[in-house]
């Protein structure tokens, strides 16, 4: 089955942006998904939850048709009914070439390598977990192959590939043999791949294609089918082709890292995105608390109608805003066995069901958008106007001692041993319509000097004097600490940026 929209027709409402082809790049880009049989609200393909595999998702189509024209998606049916059916994500083509696949879940890979082969014309694969703030670089666009970065392998890839050599039975591809077996491996991350050389493209894959039925990896009962290949027959090969041919390969990032040398820093800090040109979260980097906080909050903040539609997928989940249309039913939590604070948390449970559902979007949408306070430079987080979030309550954990307090203050996301004084309660639109923020003492003050809407500036000379004078910091490490804690309170939603 395929869904096809034709250039030069297209116009499509995207979060803030009407999206024409006129104004779009023709370079023709491409997405895959596979379910493998999996069930899509269960499992999360490497992300937490399988709400922030879709949320990935969308942001990540999303990016690209803020750019280009041709955007085309292949999938099996369950991604076709959740990525259309259910996001109605603005592809401009859908095909639905994945039923029935003879492939074994484990080959991820080797979908992405079916959708390599499909093209004849100059391309560019991007993961789902890549996005796009800015169009590609036109040299990637003239380029012949193109690939995320080339990489130098440690001993992560120096087990896979030690890994194959060592099975008696597995052939693999003579002329690739001595680039496999090298002790530090060739590789290119090919999160992000294609170029025009379609031909040498398609040689590879069918490189790939015969390495499978050689080893009989289709088979479920196969001596071979535990091999670990994914990353070895895509991205090794691919470079141990290109460098026996001598071909120059046109990386995003223009320099060669470790296979493991990928931080959140650089490649998935969604605070800076409207300063960065490429996100990458892949890996252990999809099961980053910091990382998965922020994905949702980026998508609400940049297309709020597609984030409420993934919230709505998983209405077990995020049963607040989703247990009755056009309501908000805030739910408190499993009880503590701390009577005093589940007493606190229903009776502030209470006080939210009479909210409009309306305002509590409209909060969590300021929320995320106070982010961009975050990647601010030093002068305009000084001048940006800082606000208690609407409807925050503060209370004063109970000092009860012993394991009762201590299980509650690491339910609240607080280290083994930790103190803190207060919680910052406040409505939010998912799980049960309850978030929970442990708040220390600079935080506690912070709150209670924030009675009318402050500068970081001034409310920073407002904390000053609550510094104890044998701290022993100087004037600037007391700036920089009331700024630190100032932006994890906007990034917990605590505080929010005015206008």
């Amino acid at each position: 089955m395929t869904l096809h929209i034709p250039p030069g027709l297209l116009s499509v409402q995207v979060g803030r942006f009407l999206f024409t082809t006129k104004n779009l790049f023709v370079m023709k880009i491409i997405q895959s998904f596979w379910s493998a049989g999996k069930d899509v609200y269960a499992d999360g393909f490497g992300w937490k939850h399988p709400e922030l595999h879709f949320m990935s998702w969308a942001l990540s189509c999303l990016s690209l048709r803020e750019h280009y024209d041709d955007v085309t998606l292949y999938t099996d049916s369950a991604g076709y009914d959740v990525l259309i059916n259910k996001l109605r994500l603005p592809y401009t083509r859908v095909e639905v070439c994945f039923d029935n696949l003879k492939c074994l879940p484990r080959y991820w890979g080797y979908t992405k390598i079916l959708a390599y082969a499909r093209q004849s014309e100059p391309f560019v694969y991007i993961d789902s977990d890549i996005y796009l703030p800015r169009p590609l670089p036109k040299r990637l666009e003239r380029a012949a192959l193109v690939a995320q970065n080339r990489e130098y392998g440690t001993a992560y890839y120096k087990s896979m590939t030690n890994d194959m050599l060592s099975r008696p039975g597995l052939r693999i591809p003579l002329e690739l043999y001595d680039g496999v077996a090298a002790e530090s491996v060739a590789s290119y991350n090919m999160g992000l791949f294609g170029g025009r050389d379609t031909a040498f493209i398609r040689r590879f894959c069918d490189t790939v294609f015969r390495f499978m039925d050689d080893n009989d990896l289709h088979n479920p009962l196969g001596k071979n089918y535990t091999a670990n290949c994914n990353l070895v027959m895509e991205q090794i090969f691919f470079a141990v082709m290109a460098d026996n041919e001598h071909r120059k390969v046109e990386g995003i990032v223009p320099r060669t890292m470790r296979d493991n040398g990928y931080t959140r820093e650089e490649f998935c800090n969604l605070s800076r995105y409207e300063k960065s040109r490429y996100f990458h979260l892949l890996g252990g980097h999809k099961r980053n608390a910091s990382v998965c906080a922020m994905l949702p909050k980026t998508l609400l903040r940049l297309y709020p109608e597609y984030y409420r539609r993934v919230v709505e997928m998983f209405p077990w989940r995020n049963t607040a805003v989703c247990a009755e249309a056009g309501s908000f039913i805030p739910v408190p939590p499993t009880p503590s066995g701390v009577s005093e604070y589940d007493a606190f948390l229903s009776r502030v449970a209470g006080e939210y069901r009479a909210l409009p559902l309306r305002d509590v979007w409209d909060e969590e949408l300021l929320s995320a958008q106070s982010l961009t306070f975050l990647a601010r430079t030093m002068r305009e987080r000084q001048a940006a106007v800082l606000q208690r979030r609407k409807h925050l309550h503060v209370t004063a954990l109970p000092a009860l001692g012993g394991d009762k307090e201590a299980a509650l203050i690491q339910r609240l996301g607080g280290r083994p041993g930790s103190v803190a004084a207060d919680v910052a309660v406040f409505p939010q639109v998912g799980g049960n319509g309850l978030r929970e923020v442990l708040l220390g003492d600079m935080a506690c003050n912070i709150i209670s000097l924030l009675d009318r809407p402050l500068t970081l500036r001034e409310l920073t000379a407002n904390v000053l004097p609550c510094f104890g004078k044998g701290l022993g910091l100087t004037m600037r490490q007391k700036r920089e600490c009331v700024m630190r804690e100032a932006a994890r309170l906007v990034f917990e939603g605590v505080l929010t940026v005015a206008g």
